[in-house]
């Protein structure tokens, strides 16, 4: 009689515990018992909040993602306290350049007296603002001060618009910010960055086709949907800093670009997968073996959307993301790379350019 009690007793335990393994699979959630007490790896964030993370992300150039991972981990999922016009000082970075016009004679009469100046731009300030007190401050070193959050980012987008001044926004990556969390905390964000958790359950999600037939030849275009060109390989001045520097791309974009479907130019595998803050923001980095067994290596940045992982066997036109306008953008595009055996190439005379607008 006592053994049936303790057989019932212990099937009694284990259908307790299915059960809430299944009203935790219903709730989205997953958990995990350190140090004696559970953790919840899912973050509950109501979804109002997370719009004003993805519009905090949008306002500063900083990854909403990391911004909600971060707080998900520092505040143990307890969103009450969480602020992302907060948070969003811990991540942020403002290069501020200011410049000054330096004249010069180009041209003297007889007498040698100049009748004709042109100028230069030089730089008298440069500095790195990050924290709020540093980026507050410099607006009211400027004259500005008492500026709620959004205020604060119009206000150095219009001075933007000045040309003696340079601002540029960037961000820390989140592995920057972890030196602060425990071993566990450390665990815990990992995990909501390798899995791509956040992403996936409050992310932008696109209507994308799973593969998109292309065309024949070693690479095919990487947006079946767009061909206008805004900047092709070779020397440039950048659209953000101004300055003249060489880019190691081509980019594409087009008519409602935001989404658009990205192929793998040709067959081969995923070998990186980043959702950083960095310039080149979300990107993806596929390897490719020639008939020849020579290495060549995509690249595709700036990304609204990742829809593959590392390790990952992708064939030429799976698709494996959507267009968007991570990192350090001026509107959504394709920032697309090719190397040759390490060396960063024109991508130019390798894929196939029907229907493309230079």
């Amino acid at each position: 009689m006592e053994k049936a009690k303790s057989t019932l007793k212990r099937k009694l335990i284990i259908a307790g515990i299915a059960l809430l393994v299944i009203q935790l699979g219903l709730m989205g959630c997953m958990a995990i018992l350190v140090g004696g007490q559970m953790m919840f790896f899912m973050p509950t964030a109501e979804v109002g909040i997370i719009e004003e993370y993805k519009l905090v992300g949008e306002a500063t150039k900083v990854n909403w993602a990391e911004m909600l991972i971060y707080d998900t981990v520092r505040y143990e999922n307890d969103f009450t306290e969480a602020d992302p016009k907060e948070t969003v000082y811990n991540f942020l970075i403002i290069e501020f350049e200011r410049r000054e016009k330096e004249y010069y004679c180009v041209e003297k009469d007889e007498k040698g007296n100049c009748i004709k100046e042109e100028y230069k731009w030089v730089t008298v300030e440069k500095s790195i603002l990050h924290g709020k007190e540093k980026i507050l401050g410099k607006l009211k070193q400027l004259g500005y001060e008492n500026l709620d959050f959004y205020s604060t980012m119009e206000k150095y987008n219009q001075l933007n618009n000045d040309e003696s001044l340079i601002i540029v926004f960037s961000g820390k990556d989140l592995e920057d910010l972890m030196d602060d969390f425990t071993p566990e905390q450390i665990e815990w964000a990992n995990m909501l960055i390798e899995e791509n958790f956040i992403f996936e359950m409050y992310g932008y999600v696109f209507d994308l086709p799973e593969h998109i037939p292309v065309a024949g030849g070693k690479f095919a275009w990487p947006t079946p949907t767009l061909h206008n060109v805004t900047s092709p390989y070779g020397w440039r001045t950048h659209p953000v800093t101004g300055e003249r520097k060489f880019h190691y791309g081509v980019d594409i974009a087009g008519p409602n670009a935001m989404g658009q479907p990205i192929i793998s130019v040709a067959d081969g595998i995923v070998f990186q997968v980043n959702y950083t803050n960095n310039a080149a923001g979300y990107n993806v980095r596929i390897k490719h073996i020639d008939e020849d067994g020579n290495e060549w290596q995509s690249r595709y940045c700036h990304m609204s959307h990742i829809g593959v992982k590392a390790g990952q066997q992708v064939k030429q036109g799976d698709v494996i993301g959507a267009v968007g306008n991570t990192g350090r953008s001026t509107g959504p595009h394709l920032h697309f790379e090719l190397k040759f055996c390490g060396q960063l190439v024109d991508p130019y005379p390798y894929i196939n350019r029907k229907g493309v607008r230079e």
